[in-house]
């Protein structure tokens, strides 16, 4: 008889996973070897996807190997566990529905098609599984994307500050009223603000924005969500404080080339919510949002 190990199959355990975000995934699991658990490695996935053709798991380790976990009493400080809902209608906006307790770290609503959200998912939990430093939104885009920042305590700073961005680097109407409408939405859900960011590659222009919030992240996530997803975004992001006392992240990415609503049925490819990963502690106190 042969020694020889029998070949793992490209897409084992992964099948569930559909178009350009199975290759995604592919790609995560081959980078982080031992620190990626599907369904096949993992009791703890296997029986969270059980039922279940609406949400699938998986579970990452930020350093050393993920290991026999089968509850979620067992996950430490170095594992994140991920939860993805895949497209199941034209409009992904209607699909934004919380699951509370929810024991996920990061969860996802994607369309599985769009190779922009999907690489936007890997580099997302490619930073986020970096266990050498504190987890940063500005850090999920390509290397360089901050192009513009300024402090700011108030809505009308940060509009001010989108509307000279939009004539500095000659956005169009629709790009500035998108993000326009991204700072209103925010300025009835923060408490107060702290910085407003311009992020740019070569894939993505957006906003940053960063404050302490009105309501108890993630408790009122759902009321939070359904308000940003008003914004005709392509990708929309939002890093929950662990830390009481430190500013929670929101981020909102259109690509470089606007789509037509004409022709896009639903505007909203992505959104994804992070909860108890690494942050840099914010201590800075503004005033009130307007």
């Amino acid at each position: 008889m042969s020694d020889e190990k029998p070949k793992k199959k490209r897409f084992e355990g992964l099948i569930q996973f559909k178009e350009a975000l199975r290759q995604t995934i592919v790609c995560l699991q081959a980078s982080m070897e031992d620190r990626f658990a599907s369904s096949l490695q993992s009791e703890l996935v296997r029986r969270l996807d059980e039922n279940t053709e609406q949400m699938h798991h998986l579970l990452f380790a930020t350093s050393g190997t993920v290991g026999k976990v089968d509850e979620t009493q067992q996950m430490t400080d170095q594992h994140l566990l991920a939860r993805i809902y895949q497209q199941q209608s034209e409009d992904l906006k209607a699909e934004l529905i919380c699951t509370q307790p929810d024991p996920a770290h990061i969860t996802v609503w994607l369309d599985p098609a769009d190779p922009l959200v999907t690489s936007y998912f890997f580099r997302l939990i490619s930073m986020a599984c970096n266990g050498t430093e504190a987890f940063d939104l500005k850090d999920c885009l390509a290397w360089g994307s901050v192009l513009r920042s300024q402090a700011i305590q108030d809505r009308a700073a940060a509009e001010a500050f989108v509307k000279n961005c939009s004539t500095q680097y000659g956005f169009s109407w629709d790009r500035t009223g998108i993000m326009l409408s991204f700072v209103q939405a925010l300025s009835e859900l923060l408490q107060s603000c702290d910085s407003i960011h311009l992020v740019a590659d070569g894939s993505y222009v957006g906003l940053l924005i960063e404050g302490r919030t009105k309501a108890s992240l993630p408790q009122d996530l759902q009321t939070t969500m359904e308000k940003l997803a008003k914004c005709d975004a392509h990708t929309l992001a939002i890093n929950c404080a662990s830390d009481p006392n430190a500013s929670t992240q929101f981020a909102m990415l259109m690509p470089i080339r606007l789509q037509s609503k004409a022709v896009c049925a639903s505007l909203l490819k992505g959104f994804v919510v992070l909860n108890n990963v690494r942050r840099k502690s914010k201590t800075q106190k503004n005033k009130l949002a307007g």
